[in-house]
Order: C-alpha cells, then structure tokens, then sequence
C-alpha cells in the first residue's frame, strides 16, 4: 500500500515543479516579448528618425504586433503627418500629405538588422484601407526633401537620404482621399484607391539615379472633384485602372530616360465641364493600350450646358456653337513613343454614329475681325508635328440651326453621312488633304462631295454629284429658306465643280432636270430672291434641262465672290446655288455658249 502512495505523491511534486517553471517560463517569455517589441518599436522610431524625411515628416503608432518565426510586423493604429514646423528649412518643399491607418504590415523583415543597425529591410508592405489627407500648392508638387538640393540647403542633422532601397512588394488597398489644391483652387475626393507594386528599386546617386519597377496596378473606383482656375470646372469619374510593365527611370544632371514595355489605362463615367461651365464633355469608356497601339472609347459627347439661344442670348457678334456625340472612336497604329517626343503619328481614326447639331444666329451683328482661313493652312500651321493617315465618320447626322435676319429658325438635316480623309498631316505642305463625303439631305435625297484641301495656300477644289431624285424631296430645305415650293420634278444629274479660293470660287454645273414645276408665294413680285437661294417666277423658267429632246443640256458655268467672315463650307454651298440659278437663267457668256451650241446642233441636224 506504501509503495502507490509515494509514487502520487512523486508524480504531484513533479507536475507542480512543472507548473512552476511554466509559469516562469510564460513569464519569462512574456517578458522578453514585450520588451522585444519596444526593442523592435524603438528601432523602427529609429530608422525612420535617421532619415530626412522626418525632418519634414512625424511618425507615430500604437503598438507592435510580431511574428518573430517570419519576421513579420504589424503595426497598430499608425499616423504619418506633416510637422506643425520642420526640424529643417526646406522651402522648396510645396506640398504635404497625412496618412492615417489601423494597420500596416511588414512582412519578412529582417529583424536583427533592424534593432542592431537601426536599418529597416523586408520584402512586402501591406496598408489597409487608410484614410488620406493631400495639401497640394504648386504647378509641380514636391512632398519630400531632395537630394540634389542639398548643395544649396546643408543637412545640419547628417540625416540619410535614401540612397538605395529595394522591395518586393508594396499594396495599398482600400484607400480614401480627401484634398485641396491651392494652386488651382481645387478640392477632390477619391473613394477605394488602390496601388501594387512588386520588384521595386530606388538607386539614387548624385550623378547618375535609377528608378525601376516591374509591375505597376493602380485602380480608382470613384473620384470627383471641382476647381476655380484650369481647364475645368468639374470632374468626375469611376473605375480607373491604370497597369504598366516593367517602368525604369535613369536620370542625370541634365538628361531623363524612361522605358516601359507596356502600359494599358482604362477609365468609366467621365463627366467634365469647362472652367466656364458652358461645356460638358462626357464618356463612358475609354481605353487606352501602349502594346496593341490603340485607344478607343465609347459613349462621347461634348454638349453645353445651356440652350443655344441661352448662351448667345447676350454676345454681340454671330458666333457658331455646336453640340456632338459619337457612339464609339478607335484610333489605330499610334505610335505613343512619338507622342512622348511631342509628335503625333496615328494610323487611323474612326468615328462611329457621330450627332452634330450647329448653331448660328445671323440676327447678330457679323464680328469684323472673324475671318476663317481655309482647313488646310490651319491644320499646316499646328506647332507639333502631326499625320493621320486614315480618318473614317460613319452613320454621320448632322442638324444646322441657322436663325435669319427675320428671326424664324431654319434647320436643315443630314443624314447617314459617311466621311473619309486621307493625308491629315502638316508634313507634306505639297500635297493636299482629300476629303470624300457620301450623305442623304433630310434622309432623302442623296448627294456625294470630293473635296482637295491644299496645305500651301488657301485653296480647295471640289467636285459634288446627286444621282436622281424627286425635286420635291428637297421642300423642306426649300421652306427653310425661301417661299418657294416645288409641286413636281425630277432630277436627272445634278454634278458641280469647281476651285475656291480666298476670294472667290469658279466652276461648272450640269443640272439636268425634267417637269419643275414651282410654286411661289411671291406677293404680287415677278420674282423673289433670298441670301441663299434665288429663283424666278415660273413664266422664266424652262420646265425641262435640256428643254426638248432636240435641244443640248444647259452645263453652265458660274463665279461668285466669297463671304470673307464666313468658311469654306458656305462657299460650297454658294457655289452649287450659283450653278442652278444660272442653268434656270442663262445670262452673259453662259447664254452666248449656249445659244452657239444650238446652232452647233442644228447644223448637225441639217
């Protein structure tokens, strides 16, 4: 019986000694752990003390949560913020931010090299949903000190800059932004800001630095802000993504390389408006491809924020605004490192379902200093370098709202144009710009119009054709203009051409024509006449071009003097009226042509 008895009471003894050195072991540990983690504190204070930056800069955080098996660091309810006054004067400095955090992980951190040399060296840093206050106040915004600065600012404190740093990788995920800029008047707010970062190296040296990463991802679900002084007044958007490949900065004194193997950038929602707020361009996608040489973007409009009468209502001269829309662009075969070099080098652009409207009120006084050149000059007089070699509008509709002299609107439509431009480009001043346009005129009659845009002068040369049509189709562009009317007629041929310059346009016109029969409202006048269209009364004009079949066709040709404040589609159009007032009404050298050509015909006949 003895012998069970003193074995409990041995195994009792052994597991209190056990207890015991548990308990002092725990503590022990608990001990060492806290300490190691204000070792561990004390040394990140450091190694952020050592560097510039906390000149300008103050850190601070809670407390410490370490994984001592693979070394890493989580870090408690952490602050960065501005200093109320800098250790050191660094006056160039323009701009700050604040950074606020529940959270911030180090992830394999080197842990003995940074509570012995104070030198903070690990692989990965993870932030979570920080909170983000940016103070911006120049044209270039520098948030931190520079290094080649401080030839002109001595470092008094014999703080490090950061000379060379490498990580595997940076996340910040979930962030939110609040900021103002007092540069250009402007606050902004950014809502799930994300940033990745991976292979990341900063060398820098007094003569020679370098930046590289090897993968860069930035995403923004929403962001919105407004501004009193830039090109907009207004800006909202949502979904940005930006990636790019492979990113590598080489910098000297006086020269600065950068390289990248692909970069792609995608945005939603774009709503802007001008500085003025009278315009509002919107977007519903847009994106953009460094390796496939593209952008396209869809859903675009550029529309002001008033009626056009509103925002005319108070200017003194006429003035031509306009609203448009395309359902998609693509732009092809761009080279983007021309574009980095200020050069723009696209293959093709191409517009689909493009809706203009175009707006004039000639109620207005005609501005003596508005005098529009001619395309081709203009595109030739652009500062950088530029050529298109394609450019393509498809399902083109186009409104003209013109208000006349007597106040009434008159509005004509174009309908399922298609346009095609070759040779956009200010490159070759001895060739020209072709221009092809195929288009219905109120989605009835159909017409098609070659234009040569020359850049070395300012000229053009033109040449439009419309197969038939019933002339009674054109009514509604009739009634927008004139009193006339026209009760019947078909068009046979109606083809016109001719060269314009600044001055004036010269050409020929066949219009071939058969039963024209008008009706005027004419008020007891023998014949009427408006600034765009004049015709006489029927007891004029022939019913039929040619007049009999025994007859030759009436191919005239006309001269009329340019409107030097108005551009060169008016000319166009004055040209191809000229041309069908002088087929109805014969008058000089055309009557004495005609006339000798149906004595040509007779003695033929004979």
């Amino acid at each position: 019986m003895d012998q069970p008895i003193k074995k409990k009471k041995r195994r009792r003894t052994f597991l209190k000694i056990l207890s015991v050195i548990f308990v002092v072991l725990l503590g022990a540990g608990l001990y060492l752990y806290s300490n190691f983690n204000k070792l561990l504190s004390d040394a990140l204070m450091n190694a952020f003390n050592s560097n510039v930056v906390s000149d300008v800069y103050e850190l601070k955080f809670e407390s410490l949560k370490v994984d001592p098996f693979n070394g890493n660091i989580k870090v408690m309810n952490v602050s960065f913020e501005p200093r109320k006054q800098p250790l050191s004067p660094y006056p160039y400095i323009n701009s700050s931010f604040t950074l606020r955090t529940k959270s911030l992980k180090l992830m394999n951190v080197q842990l003995t090299t940074l509570i012995r040399e104070n030198n903070l060296q690990l692989e990965k840093i993870e932030i979570e949903k920080p909170e983000v206050y940016v103070a911006l106040d120049g044209e270039v915004n520098i948030f931190f000190p520079q290094k080649d600065t401080t030839t002109v600012q001595k470092n008094k404190s014999k703080k490090k800059f950061v000379e060379y740093y490498s990580l595997a990788e940076f996340r910040l995920s979930n962030a939110g932004f609040n900021g103002i800029n007092n540069f250009n008047g402007g606050t902004f707010t950014i809502h799930d800001f994300n940033i990745a970062l991976t292979d990341i190296i900063i060398d820098q040296k007094t003569i020679n630095s370098k930046f590289y990463y090897k993968n860069f991802d930035m995403s923004i679900g929403e962001a919105s802000g407004h501004v009193k002084r830039g090109p907009f007044s207004k800006i909202y958007f949502k979904d940005f993504h930006l990636a790019v490949d492979s990113f590598e900065v080489n910098k000297t004194i006086d020269t600065l390389i950068y390289k990248f193997h692909d970069c792609r950038f995608a945005i939603r929602a774009v709503d802007l408006n001008t500085s003025d707020s009278a315009l509002n361009i919107k977007m519903n996608a847009l994106d953009i491809s460094y390796k496939d040489s593209s952008i396209t973007a869809a859903g675009i409009s550029l529309k002001p924020n008033k009626t056009f009468a509103e925002m005319q209502k108070d200017i003194k001269y006429q003035r031509t605004d306009v609203s448009v829309s395309a359902g998609a662009m693509k732009l092809s075969s761009i080279d983007f490192d021309a574009i980095l070099r200020k050069r723009i080098f696209i293959g093709k652009l191409m517009l689909d379902s493009v809706h203009a409207s175009i707006y004039k009120d000639n109620t207005k006084l005609v501005d003596p200093k508005h005098l529009p050149g001619y395309p081709g000059p203009q595109i030739a007089s652009i500062p950088i370098p530029i050529r298109i070699d394609s450019l393509e509008l498809s399902n083109l509709n186009l409104e003209s709202i013109e208000v006349k002299k007597d106040g009434v609107p008159a509005i004509v439509h174009l309908n399922r144009g298609v346009v095609h431009a070759a040779n956009f480009t200010n490159l070759k001043p001895e060739e020209e710009l072709a221009v092809n346009l195929e288009a219905f005129i109120e989605n009835k009659v159909k017409f098609d119009m070659k234009l040569g845009l020359s850049y070395s002068k300012p000229q053009l040369t033109f040449k439009g054709h419309f197969p038939r049509f019933y002339l009674p189709d054109l009514n509604k562009v009739l009634a927008a203009y004139t009193p006339a009317k026209i009760d019947s007629g078909i068009a046979d041929d109606i083809t016109f051409s001719g060269v314009a310059s600044m001055t004036q346009s010269n050409g020929t016109m066949k219009f071939l024509y058969r039963g024209l029969i008008l009706d005027m409202k004419l008020k007891e006048q023998a014949k009427w006449k408006s600034d765009v269209l004049a015709f006489a009364a029927n007891s004029y004009l022939s019913e039929n071009n040619p007049p009999d079949s025994g007859m030759p066709a009436k191919i005239v040709k006309y001269k009329v003097q340019r409107d030097k404040h108005k551009g060169f589609v008016n000319i166009i159009i004055k040209s191809a009226i000229a041309g069908v007032k002088e087929t109805m009404l014969l008058s000089g050298e055309n009557k004495k042509a005609y006339k000798k050509k149906k004595k040509a015909m007779k003695e033929k006949e004979k």
